[in-house]
């Protein structure tokens, strides 16, 4: 068994398929990572510098004719991207017509009723392009462009976690920086106001749980 430590945007999903692995559930159950498992609830939400055991190599034996080519190909494993998309003011944006682009991989769909974004995509991808088709659209915005950063949030019992989500969810709270200064503080606490939670204006265990909810992760 050896350890490896998680860079920046990365996730159980991309270090699987870093070290060859099948699925980051052979990750993320094994035994060693149980306390990890715990503490981030979430294998595809890491903290940068977690680390995770990851079983040793294997070495796999093939028959194979001698004197001839053989050509052998490692499967890359895929994980799922699901967004849930709203407009400003809260509505979801149900049955928008889409375009997702990751490297040379275009994925075009359209979100469900609920405004929801659900597609299968490499594992170790890291930075995407959402296109969204305005139906009503004039000339000066035919489409949407978000520019997405896939496995770059952080768990949400970090400040720089909560501070993303928040961002995310249209609140202002600063820079996303991990320090729980006066504009992060004043976003939490406009979040709990309309959360009809205690304004405490801290990241207790009420709000880290209904910004998860309200994020989707």
């Amino acid at each position: 068994m050896k350890t490896a430590k998680v860079q920046r945007g990365e996730c159980a999903s991309s270090l699987a398929a870093r070290f060859g692995l099948s699925s980051a559930d052979v990750l993320w159950n094994l035994p060693e990572n149980a306390k990890l498992a715990k503490q981030r609830e979430n294998a595809n939400v890491l903290m940068e510098g977690d680390k995770l055991a990851v079983p040793d190599d294997r070495v796999r034996e093939e028959s194979a004719d001698t004197e001839q080519h053989h050509r052998f190909r490692r499967l890359q494993p895929n994980t799922r991207l699901r967004i849930a998309l709203k407009d400003e003011v809260g509505e979801a944006m149900a049955s928008m017509p889409y375009t997702l682009t990751i490297g040379e991989l275009v994925l075009e769909g359209q979100t469900d009723g609920d405004g929801m974004l659900d597609e299968e995509v490499p594992a170790r991808a890291q930075v995407a392009t959402l296109r969204l088709l305005l139906p009503e659209a004039d000339a000066w915005t035919p489409e949407i462009v978000y520019e997405l950063r896939l496995g770059h949030l952080d768990p949400v019992d970090e400040v720089s976690g909560a501070q993303a989500r928040m961002r995310n969810l249209g609140y202002d709270c600063g820079p996303i920086d991990g320090l729980m200064g006066p504009l992060t503080r004043a976003g939490l606490r406009a979040f709990q106001a309309d959360m009809h939670l205690k304004e405490t204006r801290a990241l207790d265990g009420a709000t880290r749980a209904r910004l998860a909810k309200e994020h989707g992760c």
